[in-house]
């Protein structure tokens, strides 16, 4: 019945009006839209045809979809083709530095743990997949994408604000979207590089026919040893030598693809291995009052009691999926699974007999997860103004915990989880409408339910102190949430869309269990009567777009988009110390989130510029309710805090030349602006509030290539990133307990100017 009453356009208008009524926000960032009339600057590497209008790509892994159907998507995708990057070395963080609202969070460096936050959301707000298949685990706190390998890649797909049908799930920021290559034709490839600090890549790459598909094979390899040369600027400011070598910072990337495709059915099967160091803080015990004593000693002497800490995630992935189609109604099915086994060891432990070693998986640990999924999901095409999708899908996901000390620590770790399983069901259903004969208008939308089922449990019964926590903690959440997108097309050169929402993030394992030591569910009051699990977190966000095709400053072909986002969040979790012994997860933060994206593009005969552009002000708060079961006076009510590791400002260019055939020349340009390391504001205001957010200084680097193509089998690609050297001189303006004004490193260093060269050749 509602689709069917959807397809009154009286109706269909009088509910959009009155839903603008109630919501003063989104009519008026509409309003706003339709006064975006002239171009300014632009950015990100976009497909012509996803972005023509609001087309999508075809879906992910399955064959390609109807025509029909890949002109009704209503979602903003920005598409990136790394093929356009050949030669370049770079790695998914660096491609996704070029997409405007988006901001990688490389804290620790180059092949280090690393994050991307979506118009100003957390990391786990953002669902990154690959072939359609979510890589994000219960076991993780956040996807990192540095761990994701780019080669054998077709296309990335950047989804921000309304997310499509047939990603499962509630994602407050976006969906990241990696689609491995369908051949088309026999081929070999071999692919080798150098770069400063050890940096080397081996890449094969085959390609053949077979039976009534194709079959792709890679195997590639990416290290480092990452022993780049650095100033410890703690150290330069009290008269001392700060020069220092970076330790423990290498690592070694292997991942290797099988996969046969035809026009219905697709059988991939990928391994993945991560080797790695994990370096030391330059900000012991992550305070920077230490960044001079004893940081200043980092990279110099082993100064912590845990030196040398190795890292290994072994992945092993299957996924089988078919599709079909009869008449109008295209469906398709898929089945994944997922083996995962993540290794920590310290390989220097000082004091071996001291007490901090008696807490488990401090010397060692071993986590393996395994997840079994599956999914249907199609279209029917009811007539020609009415395209209905819909989506479910299922996955179990189990991980099993050992270590050092867990099966003989004392009593106050009897309650240590060993154990997690997590059950995920998604259901989605999705009407796109036409509403004129001439098919410019179109509304769009979106309901989904959202389930999860946590369970944590330890080997042993709990006799510690912590009587609430139970040998066995299990919850249940579940929410429906909606999205509406309507998009107008006011000639071939001009449209524009608006999309708005709820969302609902489900909790993941340690959220919900703990790990039964360091981090346990809170208790219900302070008589410890029972658990208090927190609550997903819940939001919902709008955006406007304007977006302009045309021909300016002589160019072959031009696009701009702008977009006005918008984001209200709440329960946002906070990790707290509750007890003498343990810290909790409390639903603690919630803000605001606006700002604006920009990018632009222009096509030469000889040249192409790609312009981009995010400005985005966070407005966030924090109560303290570890304790508020004492009293009103332990909470203190919300209060302002610094959104971290998050600029105000984004802006950057890609420009490049091709002179000949057999030359391309490339320049980017990027700036990142200044942004706090520490969210707590001190409550005297002015510049102890601006200092005690340890902002680190903005950023402006240049990088320069040139590839040179001698034959159409060979290419040779010589380059230098940060050629200025900005990032080594990256510095935090910091008053220490003395007073006295002195500059001190970022937590990790970054290691500014690089150089690389790369050959590849095709058979």
């Amino acid at each position: 019945m509602l689709f069917c009453l959807l397809k009154r356009k009286v109706v269909i208008g009088l509910a959009y009006i009155s839903m603008l009524k109630r919501n003063k926000k989104l009519k008026a960032a509409i309003a706003l839209g339709c006064l975006m009339l002239t171009p300014s600057a632009y950015a990100a590497q976009e497909d012509q045809d996803s972005v023509k209008e609001f087309s999508l790509e075809p879906v992910t892994v399955e064959a390609k979809r109807p025509d029909w159907e890949s002109k009704l998507s209503p979602g903003t995708v920005t598409v990136i083709k790394p093929e356009t990057f050949s030669g370049e070395q770079k790695d998914l963080p660096a491609m996704l530095k070029q997409v405007p609202g988006i901001f990688v969070r490389e804290i620790n460096g180059k092949g280090q743990y690393t994050t991307v936050s979506v118009r100003g959301s957390t990391a786990a707000q953002v669902g990154v997949f690959v072939d359609g298949v979510l890589t994000n685990l219960g076991g993780d706190a956040a996807a990192d994408i540095s761990a994701i390998p780019v080669s054998n890649i077709e296309r990335i797909e950047v989804y921000r604000g309304y997310i499509p049908v047939r990603f499962g799930g509630t994602y407050m920021g976006g969906v990241i979207n990696i689609v491995t290559k369908k051949p088309e034709k026999a081929d070999i490839s071999l692919e080798t590089g150098i770069s400063s600090h050890g940096g080397r890549n081996y890449g094969l790459e085959l390609t053949a026919p077979l039976s009534t598909g194709t079959l792709l094979f890679g195997l590639n390899r990416e290290q480092s040893d990452g022993d780049f040369k650095y100033t410890n600027f703690a150290a330069e400011s009290y008269g001392g030598d700060g020069t220092r070598y970076r330790k423990y910072n290498d690592f070694n990337n292997t991942d290797a693809i099988i996969k046969w495709q035809d026009d219905n059915w697709m059988i991939k099967g990928s391994y993945k291995k991560v080797d790695r160091h994990l370096p030391d803080n330059l900000w012991p015990e992550g305070s920077i009052a230490n960044a001079y004593d004893p940081g200043a000693k980092t990279d110099l002497a082993d100064i912590n009691l845990a030196e040398g800490k190795r890292q290994t995630v072994d992945s092993k992935e299957l996924l089988v999926s078919r599709r079909a189609q009869a008449g109008n109604l295209e469906w398709g099915w898929s089945l994944n699974y997922l083996d995962q086994d993540k290794n920590y060891r310290v390989e220097k432990i000082k004091n071996p007999y001291f007490s901090y070693w008696s807490t488990p998986l401090r010397a060692w640990s071993a986590y393996d997860s395994t997840r079994w999924g599956g999914k249907l999901d199609g279209s029917y095409k009811l007539d020609d103004h009415n395209l209905i999708e819909f989506l479910a899908s299922y996955s179990k996901e189990k991980m099993n915990v050992d270590g050092s000390n867990l099966a003989t620590a004392n009593s106050n770790y009897d309650s240590f989880r060993n154990y997690y399983e997590q059950k995920l069901l998604n259901i989605q259903l999705q009407d796109t409408v036409t509403l004129d004969k001439e098919g410019t208008w179109q509304l769009t939308p979106n309901i989904r339910y959202n389930r999860s089922e946590i369970l944590g449990r330890s080997h042993r019964d709990a006799t510690s102190g912590h009587s609430w926590v139970q040998k066995e903690e299990t919850q249940s959440n579940g929410k429906t949430t909606w999205q509406l997108a309507v998009k107008k097309e006011f000639n071939e050169n001009f449209s524009m869309r608006a999309t708005g929402g709820t969302y609902y993030r489900l909790l993941n394992l340690y959220e919900i269990a703990g790990d039964g030591a360091g981090i346990l569910p809170p208790p219900k009051d302070k008589n410890a009567s029972g658990t208090a699990y927190p609550l997903p977190e819940e939001g919902k966000q709008f955006d406007v777009s304007g977006l302009w095709r045309n021909k300016w400053f002589g160019s072959d072909a031009s696009s701009l988009t702008l977009t006005y986002f918008w984001r209200d969040s709440d329960n946002m979790l906070q990790l707290s110390r509750r007890g003498y012994d343990y810290w909790c997860y409390f639903n603690d933060n919630k803000g605001k989130v606006y700002g604006l994206e920009m990018q632009n593009n222009y096509s030469w005969k000889k040249f192409d510029l790609n312009l981009y552009a995010t400005y985005t002000k966070s407005k966030l708060q924090r109560q303290d309710s570890a304790y508020a079961d004492y009293g009103p006076e332990y909470t203190q009510g919300y209060k302002d805090i610094w959104a971290t590791y998050q600029p105000e400002w984004q802006t950057g260019l890609r420009l490049t030349n091709k002179p000949s055939d057999k030359f391309d020349i490339y320049a980017e340009l990027k700036y990142r602006d200044e942004m706090f390391t520490n969210a707590v504001k001190d409550k005297r205001g002015g510049h102890y509030a601006y200092e005690s957010g340890a902002p680190v200084r903005a950023l402006t680097t240049v990088d320069l290539g040139v590839k040179f193509k001698p034959t159409k089998t060979w290419q040779v690609t010589v380059g230098c990133n940060d050629i200025f050297d900005a990032a080594s001189d990256l510095k935090i303006d910091y008053r220490d307990y003395s007073d006295k004004h002195i500059s001190v490193n970022p937590e990790y260093p970054l290691a500014g100017r690089t150089f690389f060269v790369n050959a590849r050749y095709d058979f």
